[in-house]
């Protein structure tokens, strides 16, 4: 199958899931799938109060369409285009897009909550909508987010990359923060990401080997089961993904199991597998999970393979991240609403290691760049070490509270300390083997919305 091909209908079904909730037969949306697709939907802002459109802003990238009009305006795009509605009241919004749904648009969801919820979440807003001939243009330009081939990429490419509003969206660090919102710093994601080794799974790896090294207690199975589970209840969402390789690997192992096929059946297509797999059966689960947990040609995270194959070399035990990815897993198919599971299309195309930086002191309340990973045809590892520090400053706060009759503040400044030197060490460790001979920037994001690009090596 082409991997464009693969990445378009994994797109469909995150669509399809993120369409799911519907009200009176029309689908609403979550505003962070929204923020996170910038290159994936058509926004149409149908607002017509100037003052409030003034006082909240508006949705990046979204376009301005007089509901009266909309049909005929929106005849030049295609009709598989997904489209997200916005107006003033959500019955203004719902009626729009029961209009578009009879007029054959495939694909038509409200933005659940408008412009409040929007806001709500932390994500930047800017001052004008485009016109919708302007938008049309850009949707055809999207095609260059296409990867393909590789190449090293230039300090000029990179710019020009975040330069373009399309490419960059801006959320405050507090709702990253209580959203669990880390992707991996893979550039395969096609979603606008803010990047840490690993996503969440990663820091969660590396805050219980740090763990285990500053107390020198060696955690046991059902310790690293129940701190995952409680890791979920004071952080909120988790990002784990794999990729269509260690997919293929792990569907192809299971298609041969007639212990898993008499409750799965046989799928040839991908996406079949997918489903059949979403909940599958008790009987069959810790088959999978010898394949998920302890398989590396199964694991489609480079940075998590590679500790589990290289635990001496990454400082952490096999045993840690075995019953991480089992309790991860076990709680996914248990439809634990934190786990964000996603699988990545194709093979690695990265031209450079992109570093992500604002040029203030960050708090609670800075506005944190989320960049999309596809560049002039290829791709970039994109790291935030600005935000994996106060993720483990947190983390590191939230072992040390497990831990009967410790002083809090001085072992969780132990804790910090330690995780960010063996973050950094591990992160070298990961460049080393998946980012040898790739170029790496600095990008630098000014207060003022514009970049400087610096080379690091």
């Amino acid at each position: 199958m082409p991997e464009q091909s693969l990445a378009n209908r994994l797109f469909d079904l995150r669509w399809s899931r993120a369409t799911a909730h519907e009200r009176d037969g029309i689908a609403e949306i979550d505003p962070r799938f929204v923020f996170e697709y910038p290159l994936r939907v058509l926004v149409l802002d149908l607002r017509t109060n100037a003052g409030a459109i003034a006082n909240t802003g508006c949705v990046p990238g979204s376009v301005v369409v007089e509901q009266g009009s909309l049909i005929d305006a929106l005849a030049p795009v295609p009709a598989s285009t997904p489209i997200v509605l916005l107006h003033d009241t959500a019955q203004h919004a719902r009626t729009a897009a029961a209009d578009l749904m009879a007029s054959g648009r495939e694909r038509v969801a409200v933005l659940d909550g408008g412009m409040a919820a929007w806001r709500d979440r932390g994500f930047g807003v800017v001052d004008a909508r485009l016109d919708l001939s302007s938008a049309v243009d850009l949707l055809v330009q999207r095609g260059r987010t296409e990867v393909t081939e590789r190449h090293l990429l230039t300090e000029d490419e990179v710019r020009t990359h975040l330069s373009d509003p399309d490419n960059v969206r801006v959320v405050k660090l507090a709702s990253l923060l209580s959203q669990g919102y880390a992707s991996c710093v893979d550039g395969r994601d096609e979603r606008n990401v803010v990047g840490t080794p690993g996503g969440n799974a990663g820091e969660l790896l590396l805050s219980l080997a740090a763990f285990e090294q500053v107390t020198g207690h060696q955690l046991s199975p059902a310790e690293i089961e129940d701190t995952v589970r409680e890791y979920f209840t004071a952080f909120g969402g988790f990002y784990l993904h794999t990729d269509a390789t260690a997919f293929d690997a792990y569907t192809a192992k299971l298609a041969a199991d007639e212990r898993v096929t008499r409750f799965t059946g046989n799928h040839s297509d991908p996406l079949q597998w997918v489903n059949a797999l979403r909940s599958p059966v008790s009987e069959i689960r810790p088959i999978l999970l010898e394949h998920l947990a302890s398989d590396p040609s199964c694991i489609g995270c480079g940075h998590i393979r590679l500790m589990l194959q290289r635990g001496d070399e990454y400082s952490i035990r096999k045993e840690i991240v075995e019953g991480v990815l089992r309790t991860v897993y076990t709680m996914w198919w248990d439809e634990a609403p934190e786990v964000n599971l996603t699988t990545l299309p194709g093979g690695h195309q990265e031209g450079a290691v992109v570093n992500v930086v604002v040029d203030d002191d960050v708090w609670d309340y800075s506005f944190i760049p989320v960049i999309s990973p596809v560049c002039s045809g290829t791709q970039m590892f994109v790291n935030h070490p600005q935000f994996s520090r106060r993720l483990r400053e947190s983390a590191a706060e939230f072992f040390a509270r497990r831990v009967k009759g410790a002083k809090v503040a001085k072992l969780t400044q132990k804790l910090a300390d330690r995780m960010m030197d063996l973050g950094d060490e591990q992160l070298m460790c990961t460049v080393g083997h998946l980012a040898k001979g790739l170029p790496i920037y600095q990008a630098t994001y000014r207060s003022d919305g514009s970049w400087r690009v610096e080379v690091l090596a």
